[in-house]
């Protein structure tokens, strides 16, 4: 029977084909995973330390994910590598905590790029000096009523 040995000292047993994910939830072992182990959410990344060569072959889900995060061989989804033989890992996501910064981080949302642009500002003459006194509609309508009632 295949051993996951965490790096905290840690160690739970797996069925051999079984998810690293499968393995710790079958242990009650705690293991950060919001998607429900289907290669959406990251969360349950792992940095395999020892014993690369004894986990499955990525998944095409895990494939995408790792290539369009730039993730290195030793950075598996838990939900995704089977477990064919005695493992090290190091959870990535450790806590909730974790995940909005990870997220932040790793957004799938391009980054900010610098831009040259124009921009066109317009003023009615006047208007500034008149859209100053006024307020919002619903405001003015209540005043206009009060200073009726005044009268």
């Amino acid at each position: 029977m295949p051993k996951i040995r965490y790096m905290d000292s840690r160690t739970i047993d797996a069925v051999e084909g079984q998810t690293i994910l499968e393995a710790a939830i079958a242990a009650k072992m705690p293991h950060m995973s919001e998607c429900g182990g289907n290669a959406r959410c990251t969360t349950c990344r792992v940095q395999i330390v020892d014993g690369l060569s004894t986990v499955g072959l990525r998944t095409p889900a895990e494939e995408a994910v790792g290539a369009r995060k730039g993730w290195g061989d030793d950075t598996r989804l838990a939900c995704q590598t089977k477990v064919l033989g005695d493992v090290a890992i190091r959870p990535l996501v450790q806590h909730r905590s974790d995940v909005f910064t990870f997220n932040l981080e790793e957004s799938d949302q391009p980054a900010g790029k610098e831009q040259h642009l124009a921009v066109m500002f317009c003023d009615l003459r006047n208007f500034t000096g008149i859209s100053e006194g006024m307020l919002p509609p619903r405001h003015y309508v209540y005043r206009q009523q009060l200073r009726h009632r005044m009268l």
